[in-house]
């Protein structure tokens, strides 16, 4: 008898018990663990090297599983350190826009009595009105 087809023949039968004691796969499992199988893998191999509390390889869906929650958690993961970043990001800018509006406030009580009539004031005003309403935005974003 060819070693090549006692092996495939092995894997094959070990892929039929396996289906069998493991109960329902996904279309997608299913297909997956066959081309595994079909590679001169056993079932009770994975390609991720992940191991059980023993130290053993892990059946190939279990380990399929894991890697999937792996995947998972890692994109949380990432969601979560993007919106870190992002709240650092806006609490830097609403430290920004606090200190221009705290300038044209320093100016603003600075000005000479006779000069509070003037453009420069009316517009340091408007600019310190508009300022205060993106702190009160940004702060809303992230409270």
């Amino acid at each position: 008898m060819n070693m090549d087809y006692e092996i495939k023949d092995k894997l094959n039968r070990e892929l039929i018990e396996y289906k069998k004691s493991i109960g329902s796969l996904t279309v997608r499992e299913s297909k997956v663990l066959q081309k595994w199988v079909e590679s001169g893998n056993s079932v009770y191999t994975n390609p991720f090297l992940i191991s059980n509390e023993s130290g053993r390889p892990m059946d190939y869906i279990g380990a399929l599983h894991i890697e999937k929650e792996i995947c998972e958690e890692h994109k949380i993961f990432q969601k979560v350190d993007t919106r870190r970043k992002r709240r650092r990001v806006l609490e830097a800018v609403a430290r920004h826009v606090a200190a221009i509006r705290d300038g044209e406030l320093h100016y603003m009580n600075n000005v000479p009595e006779n000069l509070c009539g003037s453009e420069s004031y009316k517009t340091a005003e408007g600019a310190v009105s508009v300022l205060d309403e993106i702190i009160i935005m940004l702060n809303e974003v992230y409270p």
